[in-house]
This record gives C-alpha cells, sequence and structure tokens, in this order.
C-alpha cells in the first residue's frame, strides 16, 4: 500500500448523461425510415435501397479516410511553426517540477514545434496518453506526481537501513528481508531508504473500502527522495510468516519504483502510468483478492488506487511466479522494471 492520496475530481453527471444520448446509433429505431412501408417494395426499389446503401457506406469510409488523413497531417505539418528544433529540444529537455508542466510544453512542441515525423508521432502519443490519465483519474493526477531528481538514488552504491530489533519484535527475521532486497534489481535497491516496524495493529486506510489489518506500506521521503517501507505488527492469530514478508517487500519496493520513482524522467512516468491504467481497465488483466476488493465512492480515487495497487500487485506476482501473469502483465513488468 502506498501512503499518499493525491486529489481527484468527480466527472459532472449532465455532461456524462449528454453524451450518452448524442450517438443516434444506440437510439431505437433511429436508422429507420417512417415512409418504409407506405410503398409495396418492387425489384426496382429494391435496387435503388441497394445502390443507396452502397454509395452511403462508400462515403462513410471516405469521411473515415478522411478525418484519419486529417489528423496525420496535424501531427506531421503543424498549421504554425512557433519554435524550432533547438527550441523544441530546450522546451523538452527543461527541469519541470511536475509531469502536468511537461505534458503542456509537449502539447506546445507537438502543435508548433519544428521537428521529425517520428518524433513528432512519439510526442504526440505521449500528449494523448496524459490526456487519457488526467480524463480517467483526474486532472490533478499529473500535477500530483512532481519531479525531483534524487542525487542519493544516482549513487553507485545506497545503504539500506533496516531496524532488525524492531522487525523481530513483530516476528519478521533479519535474513529473510536481506535476502528478498538482494533479488531486486538494483535500481529497486537505490530507491528504498529503510526498512522499519511499528508495534502496533493498524487498519487499512479508509480510502480503501477494505476493512482488513494493515500488513505494510511505503511512504516517500521527501529529504532523500527515497521511500522508507513499514512492516505492521499483525495479530497473533495470524502472525508473519517467511512467504508473506517476501512478498510484502517486492509489493512495497514497487510502489517506491512506480511512476513517482525520482529516476524516471516525465516520458517515461506518463508512459508508464497510462499502461497501468490501460490494464487495470482490461477484463483480461492478472486478478488478485486485494485490488478487486478496492472499493471507493469517489469512482476516479478507486481508479487511481486500483491502478496504483495494481502495479504492486503484478510486481509481487513476477517476483514469486510470473507464470500466472497474462502475457501484457509480464511485459510491462519487464518494461519498467
Amino acid at each position: 500500500m502506498k501512503f499518499k492520496i493525491p486529489y481527484f475530481e468527480k466527472k459532472p453527471r449532465q455532461e456524462l448523461a449528454e453524451s450518452e444520448t448524442t450517438n443516434p446509433m444506440e437510439t431505437p429505431g433511429a436508422l429507420e425510415s417512417p415512409e418504409s412501408n407506405l410503398e409495396p417494395e418492387t425489384p426496382e426499389s429494391n435496387r435503388e435501397k441497394l445502390v443507396k446503401s452502397l454509395r452511403d457506406r462508400f462515403g462513410q469510409a471516405l469521411r473515415v479516410v478522411a478525418a484519419s488523413a486529417a489528423f496525420v497531417a496535424a501531427v506531421t505539418a503543424p498549421e504554425r511553426i512557433g519554435y524550432n528544433k533547438k527550441d523544441v529540444a530546450d522546451m523538452l529537455n527543461k527541469k519541470y517540477p511536475r509531469v502536468s508542466s511537461y505534458l503542456e510544453a509537449a502539447s506546445t512542441a507537438v502543435n508548433e514545434g519544428e521537428m521529425d515525423v517520428p518524433e513528432r508521432h512519439v510526442l504526440a502519443e505521449t500528449v494523448r496518453e496524459g490526456t487519457v490519465i488526467e480524463s480517467e483519474l483526474g486532472k490533478y493526477t499529473l500535477y500530483n506526481i512532481g519531479i525531483k531528481p534524487s542525487p542519493e538514488s544516482a549513487k553507485e552504491t545506497c545503504t539500506v537501513t533496516i531496524n532488525a530489533k524492531g522487525l523481530e519484535n513483530i516476528g519478521i527475521d533479519l535474513e529473510t528481508i536481506v535476502s528478498t532486497l538482494r533479488n531486486l534489481p538494483g535500481q529497486w535497491q537505490k530507491n528504498i531508504l529503510a526498512i522499519y516496524a511499528y508495534p502496533k495493529i493498524e487498519k487499512m486506510p479508509k480510502e480503501y473500502g477494505i476493512n482488513n489489518v494493515l500488513g505494510a506500506l511505503a511512504q516517500y521521503d521527501p529529504k532523500s527522495g527515497r521511500t522508507i517501507i513499514i512492516y505492521f505488527k499483525q495479530p497473533e492469530s495470524s502472525p508473519w510468516r517467511s512467504f508473506e514478508v517476501k512478498k510484502t517487500l517486492c509489493h512495497e519496493a514497487a510502489h517506491a519504483n512506480d511512476w513517482a520513482a525520482n529516476n524516471r524522467n516525465a516520458y517515461q512516468r506518463i508512459r508508464m502510468l497510462y499502461k497501468t491504467l490501460m490494464r487495470i481497465k482490461n477484463n483480461e488483466r492478472f486478478r488478485s483478492w486485494y485490488v478487486e476488493s478496492i472499493k471507493n465512492p469517489n469512482t476516479q480515487q478507486e481508479l487511481f488506487l486500483k491502478t496504483q495497487e495494481y502495479w504492486a500487485m503484478i510486481i509481487q506476482q513476477y517476483f514469486s511466479n510470473k507464470e500466472r501473469l497474462p502475457q501484457s502483465d509480464q511485459q510491462l513488468v519487464e518494461e519498467f522494471k
């Protein structure tokens, strides 16, 4: 579980209601002609209907092609060049404080910047993905993802502080923690500042809508730019077991290395969040009790929490038994791990 919960917006119900009634293809009887039963059908009228149907379909196909051509033209040749290639490079390489700022610059570059066609296509796709994220999860989602390079995680080696005594007091063996850490990717280890223990039993945050005991959480430390992982004491009836400790550490390490990790650039953050969002919306996704149980009255917040925890759950499964993951999830992990 990740500690920080961002701000979300609800979609206006009125807008949804209007959008549901604007498509005539979804209106019963919209394609039926009121005059179709006034005259008996003849071979001639049937032939005219067939010709008209073919003409309409051909015209529709032409409109689709024209729309696609218009999109390609917009991507390959903007109406006005306001920035040369150097301006565009400076704009995209600028150190923005938030991902939303980078997205605005990328949009400007696509619409007004001079660049090669392949580069424009990639950037236009990034803008599209960022727009989808803001539409699905709320316009403040990318604003809440800060971009702050972490000097500590950039070092060749980083020390992870482990509270061995505290972990032992809640039933967790130090060797289990150390061996699991060593099996994580090197950069993932660098993004973890410390592993602590909390000697009390706590409940899951109410935002998750799950009435269960909290196992662990990942908390970002702004001073170091790294993450602190905290294990919580469990009830005597269900103490920590070795395999649970391992899975939990992989899960929380995934939170320390998601789209908010400081070693990722803005493009990678947008791409990673978008792809994870698309997986949680796919019916053939990896299913876990945890993610499927998340409930929140704010639909955007619920979707964000599920997206956030989905990344952690597929990482947990990947390092446990990746063969149980759908191929798309294995590819997602391998692209961003």
